[in-house]
């Protein structure tokens, strides 16, 4: 189904359910089962009564949705014959095309798993010969027939269809395509066999495709990958870089003409990066500046600064980047560049910092796009006492900022007012900046939530409505999209896969409906990643209707019996367990950490005999959440305080001790600042805000409360 067209608008069902169907079964009941989960129902259909009646009063959408059903129920010979029902009536009947060639997709893809390659291309025949236009009904016929030897009959389908026109396109040509075009032209020797292939080589940005065709060619012996042909240099320097051979893809990327050389700027300094001579790869782009281009040189400084600052050579790529800022007239590129500058500037030293700080923030078109490295400065600056350096490059530059990093530097002026570490220029000072911060809609809640709670004002549900206007969405045709169907017939799953191919095409309400959908139906995992999404790229508005569904309650018996035997909030567990695992109870990390709380085996194994627990699975919700629990518990008990033991959560309690034999004696509202790790900094603030949030959401405590055991010490 992801091959069809995303917002496919299909016609409204005939059936209006009033009637009762063959199989005793109304639409409206049949949908509550299985909305309610119902599923029993389906083994016990009798399909010989099956007929073209059934279909008008139910529903043509029928047998396609409960395909989906009867796979889930591992009764793969329903679901098939659902899926032929739905194939051959809809290619005799023209209202019912939209659900044949749903029908005919299912079908191909499911006789490819099996390995009926013969069906499937028969199917994809079919399918094709009624809808030329269909890419994959086209691609998998192609290939079926390729990998049966009937080259012949690839060739002329391909000149059939018109693909040839998709072949030559000078630009972006369909390199699966020409792939294909490429391998049967050769093997029945047309004299112009070597184009597609040489194409591949000089053009072709997918590495896939370019191993295809070199492997076959080099299988086959061709003279094209001699030594004496340049292309043969091309195709060897770009296989072996493909292949992460950097020392190999060099002999061969290193001796190429410039004609070839725009092509494989990219690729080039890739390969001095990974084969470790990444000064030298720089020093070699730079040679050649005279020789290029007027249009590539601002591409290859580029590349060469990248190149001195993974080789920590900084005074060199801020002079490159720099150069490379004045020839490009692009925005966006002026951006990057001006923003690798600034950061070889800071890697330099403070002074040097703020000095580029001075320089770019007047010539930056985007200030969000600098906020990362505004952050990063500050964290350093508190690391290294530079108090009035943060003071200075703050009044100076702010009002070019963004309200976010404005936001931040407030917040830490004010607690460095606070501490001493800066004299105020009037005693109101440090309440103002607090006052502004939370005030600021765009500043980070992190920030929001800590300056309230200095100014002990009330933290409520309404402080983090941001929009309470919904968004637009665009008109919709009376109809039902795809998504509408799987929403209707309880397939969230295939909802949600859909919209994360491509968000854009949905309007909020649906999205709202898809993640809903998901919650309930018990796929948290994949309720948040898709509320993520939508979210961080504005297709839901952030109110205070649709913030919980950032926040969802899982597992609740389990969490509130694991947090009341360690004595800890509830709004903490569920933001640990949020933050670790998206609330997915079998989720492996790549460091082979498991479950609701990401807990490492041999840390389980630990924990089981402390506990003394014989048997445990850290697939198990209750198990997991015991050890996990108790674990967090454990470390708050030996530091008192929520900051150093999330930091021993994330990191290890090795690093929270050396890291508060450093920092211990700082305010405790700048420790979670200064954890050398980005991930365990960012850590401790999104579990604080996460918790606030479950307690302003769900009232299960209070603000305040959650706040006192992050900052013992109070206001």
């Amino acid at each position: 189904f992801l091959l069809i067209p995303l917002l496919l608008l299909i016609p409204l069902v005939k059936g209006d359910g009033s009637e009762e169907s063959n199989w005793s079964q109304q639409k409206e009941d049949l949908l509550k089962a299985l909305a309610d989960g119902d599923s029993n129902f389906l083994m016990n259909l009798n399909f010989s009564d099956f007929s073209d009646k059934e279909l008008d009063l139910l529903g043509e959408e029928v047998p396609y949705f409960l395909s989906f059903h009867y796979e889930a129920l591992q009764m793969g010979d329903h679901k098939k014959r659902l899926l032929e029902y739905s194939y051959h009536r809809g290619y005799s009947d023209p209202n019912y095309s939209v659900w044949a060639e749903l029908s005919l997709t299912e079908l191909i893809a499911q006789a490819l798993v099996e390995e009926r390659y013969k069906d499937a291309e028969d199917l994809a025949l079919s399918g094709w010969e009624r809808n030329p236009e269909n890419q994959f009904f086209l691609m998998t016929l192609l290939d079926l027939l390729f990998q049966r030897g009937e080259i012949t009959r690839v060739l002329e389908i391909i000149e059939k269809a018109g693909v040839l026109n998709l072949l030559n396109n000078e630009t972006d040509p369909d390199w699966e395509f020409l792939l294909l075009y490429a391998l049967a032209s050769h093997q029945l020797e047309r004299s112009d066999w070597k184009e597609p292939f040489i194409r591949i080589i000089n053009f072709c940005p997918q590495q896939e495709i370019l191993v295809k065709a070199y492997e076959y060619l080099q299988n086959q012996g061709e003279i094209i990958l001699s030594e004496d042909e340049p292309v043969a240099f091309l195709a060897r320097g770009r296989y072996h870089y493909a292949k992460n051979e950097y020392s190999l893809a060099l002999k061969y990327l290193s001796e190429i003409d410039l004609p070839y050389f725009s092509l494989l700027l990219r690729e080039l300094a890739g390969s001095y990066s990974g084969a470790g001579r990444s000064r030298e790869g720089a020093e070699y782009l730079l040679s050649l500046l005279p020789r290029v281009k007027e249009e590539e040189i601002s591409i290859l400084l580029a590349e060469a600064g990248f190149l001195y600052r993974r080789a920590g050579f900084y005074r060199d790529a801020v002079d490159v980047f720099s150069r490379a800022w004045g020839l490009t007239t692009d925005v966006s590129i002026k951006d990057r560049m001006a923003w690798y500058s600034l950061d070889c500037s800071m890697k330099i030293s403070i002074f040097e910092g703020a000095k580029a700080l001075q320089k770019w923030q007047k010539q930056w078109n985007n200030p969000s796009y600098f906020n990362d490295l505004l952050e990063a400065y500050a964290e350093r600056l508190i690391r290294e006492g530079g108090w009035k350096t943060l003071e200075s490059i703050y009044k100076e530059g702010s009002s070019f900022w963004d309200p976010a990093a404005v936001s931040k530097y407030s917040f830490l002026l004010a607690r460095g007012y606070s501490q001493g570490f800066l004299v105020p220029e009037t005693p109101q000072k440090e309440e103002e900046l607090l006052r502004m911060v939370m005030l600021e809609d765009a500043a980070p809640y992190y920030y929001k939530i800590l300056a309230a709670y200095l100014l002990k004002e009330r933290i409520g549900r309404d402080f983090f409505v941001l929009d309470k206007n919904p968004l637009s969405s665009p008109e919709t045709q009376n109809g039902l999209t795809l998504v509408e169907g799987f929403l209707s017939y309880s397939l969230p799953l295939r909802s949600y896969a859909l919209m994360m191919e491509n968000l854009a095409f949905y309007p909020e309400d649906l999205i709202h409906r898809t993640i809903s959908a998901c919650r309930d139906k018990g796929y948290y995992y994949e309720s948040l990643r898709l509320a993520y999404r939508a979210f961080h790229r504005g297709k839901i508005t952030p109110s205070a209707e649709n913030i919980p569904l950032l926040y969802p309650l899982a597992f609740s018996k389990e969490i509130e019996k694991a947090a009341a035997t360690e004595d800890l909030s509830l709004p903490l567990i569920l933001a640990l367990v949020r933050e670790e695992s998206f609330f997915s109870p079998t989720i492996v990390s790549r460091s082979g950490a498991v479950g609701l709380c990401q807990i490492m085996p041999l840390t389980a194994a630990d924990i089981s005999k402390r506990l003394g627990l014989k048997t445990y699975s850290l697939e198990d919700p209750s198990d997991n959440l015991t050890l996990g629990a108790w674990y967090l518990g454990s470390q708050f008990r030996r530091f008192n305080s929520l900051v150093p033991a999330l930091w021993a959560y994330n990191a290890g309690p090795t690093r929270a001790r050396e890291w508060l034999k450093v920092w211990g004696t700082l305010d405790p509202f700048l420790l979670p600042e200064i954890a050398p790790y980005p991930e365990t900094k960012e850590y401790v603030k999104k579990i604080l805000v996460s918790s606030v949030f479950y307690s302003l959401i769900y009232n299960l405590d209070s603000p305040e409360r959650i706040l006192n055991n992050f900052f013992p010490g109070g206001v």
